[in-house]
């Protein structure tokens, strides 16, 4: 994330960090008083692990914190010598600051989804950087306040370098995994814990048994014997790392090792005469060691804890954004919709829709639209509740899911995401770019709502607001007419989608009467088709297609519609004797070069003469995908099919797409056929159409004739066929050819 400072932001509990300061200044005190001047400072390793991880937490802005917890330190530990305890503070807030700007600078890490060799390569670097500034700094005040000679002071700083190295080693990792929130421990049992089986509780009673005996071996002057014991008390450190979660490992092993240092510490003047100084420093190393094996095993534990969060996490979540993906998001409004028994708490949906976010991706590219959707998902998240869930619906739409939260709380947190939103500016290559944001904001009750229906309120919701420009926002509950409106629209696409799939399309005809000839006796006609609900009854046509056209299934239903009735005809071999042409409407769904093989296919498939095939398509989907139109009325003009462009004149009509579109017949919308009467604009129109069709070579066909008046009008006008309820009304393809053929 751009301009992270942290390694975790905002992720890790302030009360726990502090618990353990305040817990590491007390066993300072303690050590303090009983230790000896030599052996203080290697006894402490984990203050200046503790600082260090308050600055890769918190951010560089911590220091302050640091540096008060540094000195406090120091006084306890160095009293009376305050110029070298001011020193030695110093000393650790300013590497701390420049072992954490070490890792800003050369690693963006987040504990909780690296791999485990990487930041044990962080850890180690903190930990060099650490000792390195310590060396430059403590040095010289040892030889400027004349605690010893430049050179001792020298050996005396790397004698102490290995101790603060292997203190941050051992001491961060396990800070970390108590303070930080990580994935969830692991389930299952290892082969090790299969190997060591020992409960919670029994390897709890096992230290504190081992505890006392140690505590009681000392007490009545037996350190040879505590002295070995000791090492018992370390491998079940390593026996809680093998056994338990990370978050266990990492208490028990700080308190294991608290517990050796303090006590030996306690009794040193009576272990004086078998425990001398170095075997005190000795004491020390091993626990850190030991420590650090114990850290090591848990950071492995949770390297795989954390693959297999991580897989779950790709499956759940969107890899642009980071934001819950649509599946995940709709499973947490179904169960804050369904609520519990008695549950009547207010919670609120949201949808943001990013107004015209396609200007971006067209102006700077993909990878410009990509890094804005971050921006904004990083815009969404960050100012919502902690209870709340962001999701990428779709593209450029974002959910949100707003729990136990009431109407006007919900509008000012939309007005916040919609203001930052304006606010937000994207500068891609020197093409810089703004976006707006439309937002619905549907409230709901848990236990009283359904998921789908809170969705759909939300989308609608967010539709009016950019259906009257965008930038705003809406608020609309489940009950409201237009949701009611959407919902039965919604259902009806249900319906259509299930009748596709069972195929429950009736085939109609309606006849095109020729004006100006008769053809052999042959019949023309118009396919119209009729859908039926799962009880039979029809849809209706009038909002039936319009929906399919507008949910992208128009091109499932016209390729249902021609096999249809050229399975039909094809069974029924004495039909197409009698048929002239048969005229199929297709979508502008279907006019696609990727659609041309299907319909190949179809006529080889079935023994129907492609003469007889004439495919409609509207004027407006012919100029929309004009080459597309071109490439595809050719290939199978080729094969022998015919087109005619219908509802001409209802679009921007121009006589330019006549020499390019292979079309053998006009269609003249109803529009200029209504009302016709000689001497009206209509009237001219048509004599114009028909006019530049005869130079084209091209047959007409007027739809909507409702009248004989009309009909002879358009005789007299030369047009070549009439469509209309005086001709003909539509009916079933069987009756339709059962009249004809006892004609």
């Amino acid at each position: 994330m751009r301009g992270q400072k942290k390694l975790a932001r905002s992720e890790a509990s302030p009360a726990m960090l502090v618990g353990l300061t305040a817990m590491i200044a007390v066993a300072s005190a303690v050590a303090g008083l009983y230790t000896l001047p030599g052996t203080r400072i290697p006894l402490l390793n984990p203050v200046p692990a503790v600082c260090l991880a308050a600055l890769l937490i918190y951010g560089l802005r911590a220091w302050p914190a640091v540096l008060v917890g540094s000195v406090v330190w120091s006084a306890l530990m160095l009293a009376p010598d305050y110029i070298l305890a001011a020193a030695y503070s110093l000393g650790i807030t300013l590497a701390s600051a420049v072992a954490a700007w070490g890792v800003f600078r050369f690693w963006r890490l987040d504990l909780s989804r690296n791999a485990v060799h990487n930041l044990m390569v962080v850890y180690l670097f903190g930990a060099v950087a650490f000792a390195a500034v310590m060396l430059l700094l403590v040095a010289p005040v040892i030889t400027a306040t004349r605690h010893a000679a430049p050179a001792e002071a020298l050996l005396l700083t790397l004698w102490l370098l290995p101790y603060i190295v292997l203190g941050i080693a051992a001491f961060l990792p396990a800070i970390m995994l108590m303070v930080l929130k990580l994935p969830p421990e692991p389930a299952g049992r290892s082969q090790s814990q299969r190997f060591v089986s020992l409960g919670r509780r029994g390897w709890t009673l096992g230290c504190l048994l081992l505890a006392l005996i140690h505590f009681w071996l000392m007490a009545t002057g037996r350190p040879e014997f505590a002295i070995s014991l000791r090492y018992l008390l370390l491998l079940m450190i390593i026996i809680a790392a093998l056994r338990f979660g990370y978050r266990f490992n990492a208490v028990a092993a700080m308190i294991v090792v608290a517990y050796l240092v303090l006590s030996e510490s306690w009794w040193l003047e009576r272990l004086a005469p078998h425990f001398e100084l170095p075997a005190m420093i000795d004491l020390n190393l091993v626990c850190i060691l030991a420590l650090l094996a114990a850290q090591l095993i848990a950071m492995y534990r949770l390297e795989s804890a954390t693959a297999s969060v991580d897989i779950r996490r790709h499956a759940s979540h969107d890899a642009t954004t980071g934001l819950l993906k649509r599946e995940a998001f709709r499973s947490q409004l179904v169960e804050a919709a369904a609520g519990g028994t008695g549950d009547a708490r207010q919670h609120v949906c949201l949808h943001i829709d990013i107004d015209r976010f396609s200007v971006v991706n067209d102006k700077s590219g993909i990878d410009a639209g990509d890094l804005m959707l971050r921006e904004i998902a990083d815009l969404i998240a960050g100012d919502l509740p902690v209870t709340a869930t962001a999701a990428r619906h779709d593209g450029d739409d974002f959910m949100v899911l707003l729990r136990n939260c009431g109407e006007d709380e919900a509008s000012r947190v939309a007005t916040n995401i919609r203001r930052r939103i304006a606010a937000l500016r994207s500068i891609w290559h020197g093409s810089e770019s703004a976006v707006t944001a439309s937002i619905g904001i549907a409230p709901f009750t848990g236990g009283q709502s359904d998921a789908d229906v809170i969705l759909l309120t939300a989308h609608t919701a967010m539709s009016l607001v950019q259906n009257s420009g965008g930038d705003g926002l809406r608020v609309m509950r489940v009950d409201d007419d237009a949701v009611a409106e959407r919902k039965r629209a919604a259902a009806l696409v249900g319906e259509i989608r299930a009748a596709i799939e069972a195929n429950r399309f009736q085939i109609y005809c309606q006849e095109l009467q020729p004006l100006q000839r008769v053809d052999n006796g042959l019949v023309s006609f118009e396919v119209l088709s009729r859908l039926t609900d799962q009880q039979g009854r029809p849809l209706p046509p009038v909002e039936v297609f319009p929906l399919a056209e507008k949910f992208e299934l128009m091109r499932e239903v016209d390729r249902v519609v021609v096999t249809n009735t050229v399975s039909w005809l094809t069974r029924h071999p004495e039909c197409i004797a009698r048929t002239h042409a048969c005229c199929i409407n297709l979508s502008g769904a279907s006019i696609d070069v990727d659609n041309i093989g299907f319909y190949r296919s179809l006529l080889d498939t079935f023994d129907l003469p492609p003469e007889k095939l004439c495919f409609e398509v509207t004027e407006t989907s012919a100029v929309t995908h004009f080459r597309a139109a071109v490439e595809f009325m050719g290939a199978l003009k080729a094969t022998g099919c015919s087109f005619a462009l219908d509802d001409f004149g209802a679009g921007m009509s121009s006589f330019e797409y006549f020499r390019e579109l292979p079309v053998d017949k006009i269609k003249i919308d109803g529009a200029f056929i209504r009302g016709l009467e000689r001497g009206s604009k209509n009237y001219a129109i048509v004599q114009a159409v028909v006019s530049i069709a005869r130079a084209f070579s091209l047959q007409t066909v007027a739809e909507f004739v409702e009248n004989d008046e009309i009909r002879e009008l358009l005789r007299d006008l030369g047009v070549t066929y009439a469509q209309g309820h005086v001709v003909a009304k539509p009916e079933p393809i069987e009756e339709f050819f059962r009249k004809r053929m006892s004609i």
